[in-house]
């Protein structure tokens, strides 16, 4: 299933609410990862996640070191929380930073699964007392029909890194990966260069197998 130039229009709307600029904002998956296929459904699907009953409006502590700054803008007429982190050296060395929405559930994500982050690493959080857990989509029929022993590549995988979840055994919440803009001619320019799919990363392709190979030798 594909979205239309129409229906990604519809989602890339920027209009005004009492005189004030609304701002667009959208999931994008990992922009740090190399264009791919077969993304574009899950990354606009995604994007539908983002609503006034969905988002997690009570403010988080944060990790110190990784926060860079908290964006509050106005979307669908309602004050929206963007935290623009950044990967603490510790974990990645190139530091990548990331704009993230916060959501209660990914309810409807159609083909979407958390894949565990192992050892020490998922408590290194950028909210601090809570693990973190990739969250990522990948065709159901793909899914059904591979079996334990084959592990998608970063070339054919059609995988998609769209965000994490964070648990602590009795809460949990979800990170998406988002962008926004300010203007008709830059929702413009992203509907003329959005990503129909975007791969997952080498490491998250990683944990993957690493589940597959654990699951087949239960």
């Amino acid at each position: 299933m594909f979205w239309s130039r129409a229906g990604l229009l519809a989602v890339l709307v920027v209009g005004t609410r009492g005189g004030q600029p609304e701002q667009t904002v959208f999931a994008t998956g990992n922009p740090h990862i190399a264009e791919a296929g077969g993304g574009g459904f899950s990354v606009a699907a995604a994007t539908a996640l983002i609503t006034p009953g969905n988002i997690v409006h009570s403010p988080k502590a944060t990790q110190p070191d990784t926060l860079q700054k908290i964006v509050t803008v106005s979307f669908l007429g309602f004050p929206l929380p963007i935290y623009l982190f950044q990967q603490p050296a510790r974990l990645n060395t190139d530091q990548l930073p990331f704009k993230i929405v916060l959501v209660r559930s990914i309810l409807g994500l159609d083909g979407a699964r958390v894949i565990n982050t192992p050892g020490n690493e998922a408590y290194d959080s950028w909210f601090p007392g809570y693990r973190w857990d990739c969250i990522v989509t990948e065709p159901t029929l793909k899914m059904a029909n591979m079996r334990y022993s084959q592990v998608p590549t970063a070339v054919d995988s059609d995988v998609t890194h769209l965000g994490w979840r964070f648990s602590n055994g009795g809460d949990q919440f979800f990170a998406l990966i988002v962008d926004y803009v300010v203007s008709e001619s830059e929702a413009d320019s992203i509907m003329n260069s959005l990503r129909i799919g975007i791969a997952a990363s080498p490491a998250i392709l990683s944990l993957l197998a690493l589940e597959s190979s654990t699951a087949a030798g239960a």
